[in-house]
C-alpha cells in the first residue's frame, strides 16, 4: 500500500506543476480584462459610463471606510466560513460546527477540495448576498430609480472583498498551505481576474461572447508561443549535447 505521506508530496507536486502551468493563464486572463477596458467609456463627462461609475463610485466609498474606521474582522470572518461551508455543501461536503470570532474561525468539513478550500479568496461572498437582495427587491418594487444606489453598494461589497481577502493573505493562512502556495495563489488569482472580467462585462456594452473570444485568443497565443519557445529549446540543447559529445 502506498505511504499516504509520499501520496500527499506527490499530490502536492502535481498541484505545483498545475500552478506553474497555469501562470501563462493569468497573463491571458489580464490581457482579456483589457481588452474590455474601452467598453468602460464614453464621449460626454464624466466620461465614464453610468453603471460602472456608479459601482467605481462605491469601491472608492468602501476603500475610504477601510482605511479610517477600525477593521470589521468579524464580518469577513463570518462571509469567509460560510463561504467554505456552501461550496462545500454544493460539491458534497458534510458540514459540521462552525465558529467564528473576531480573530478569526473554522468551519468542520469532510473530504474538502482545494476549490472549498480557496473559496473565500475569490468569491465574492457580500457581493453575492446583494445581488439576491437586488434580486428579491426586484419582484416587489421597480428597480430603474435606484440602481445607482445597488450599483454602489455592489462595489462597496466588492471593495470588502478585495481588502480583506488582501488582508487576510497578508497573514499566514492555513487554507493556503493545504494544497501548496504555488497552486493556490495562482487559482486565486487567476480566478479573481476572471471574475472581475465578467463583471466588467456585465456592467458594459461589452459582451460575453466578446469577452470569451478574448480569453480563448490570448490564451492560444500565449501556450502556443511556449510550446513553440519550448520545442526550440530543447531542439538547441539536443544539439548542444550532440556537438558536445562529437568532440
Amino acid at each position: 500500500m502506498p505511504d499516504p505521506e509520499n501520496r500527499g508530496r506527490f499530490r502536492r507536486f502535481l498541484l505545483f506543476l498545475l500552478g506553474l502551468a497555469l501562470l501563462p493563464a493569468i497573463i491571458a486572463a489580464v490581457l482579456a480584462v483589457g481588452d474590455l477596458l474601452p467598453a468602460l467609456f464614453i464621449a460626454s463627462p464624466p466620461f465614464v459610463a453610468p453603471e460602472p461609475f456608479a459601482f467605481a463610485m462605491g469601491y472608492a466609498l468602501w476603500t475610504v471606510l477601510f482605511l479610517v474606521l477600525p477593521p470589521y474582522a468579524r464580518m469577513y470572518v463570518w462571509g469567509h466560513e460560510l463561504t467554505h461551508a456552501l461550496w462545500g455543501l454544493l460539491t458534497g461536503s458534510k458540514i459540521g460546527k462552525i465558529k467564528v470570532g473576531k480573530d478569526g474561525g473554522y468551519v468542520n468539513l469532510t473530504n474538502p477540495g482545494i476549490f472549498t478550500t480557496l473559496a473565500p479568496y475569490f468569491v465574492p461572498f457580500y457581493l453575492v448576498v446583494v445581488l439576491l437582495l437586488r434580486l428579491l427587491a426586484g419582484f416587489f418594487w421597480e428597480m430603474g430609480p435606484y440602481a445607482p444606489f445597488w450599483l454602489g453598494l455592489m462595489g462597496m461589497a466588492y471593495g470588502f472583498h478585495v481588502t480583506y481577502t488582501v488582508r487576510s493573505l497578508a497573514e499566514r493562512q492555513p487554507d493556503i498551505r493545504e494544497f501548496g502556495h504555488v497552486i493556490s495563489y495562482v487559482l486565486i488569482l487567476l480566478i479573481n481576474v476572471l471574475v472581475f472580467g465578467y463583471g466588467l462585462a456585465a456592467l458594459t456594452r461589452a459582451t460575453l461572447p466578446e469577452y470569451h473570444g478574448a480569453l480563448a485568443e490570448h490564451g492560444l497565443r500565449i501556450y502556443s508561443r511556449l510550446a513553440t519557445e519550448t520545442v526550440q529549446g530543447l531542439r538547441a540543447l539536443q544539439g548542444a549535447q550532440r556537438r558536445a559529445a562529437s568532440e
